[in-house]
């Protein structure tokens, strides 16, 4: 799914297993879950993932 608003990324362990959507509390669960929301929209997206600067995510 090209051009998605992602809130956030669901982790199992170390691993991706979904992606949040912006728009009404969907989740798209894939085998595969590539992200790649550039240098400026990385910490929106990372950060409430719960990845990030162990101060910051505090």
């Amino acid at each position: 799914m090209a051009e998605a608003q992602v809130l956030l990324v669901d982790f199992d362990g170390l691993r991706a297993v979904r992606v949040r959507r912006h728009s009404a509390d969907e989740r798209i669960v894939a085998r595969n879950v590539v992200v790649a929301p550039g240098a400026l929209h990385s910490p929106a997206v990372l950060m409430p993932s719960g990845l990030g600067p162990v101060v910051e995510l505090r």
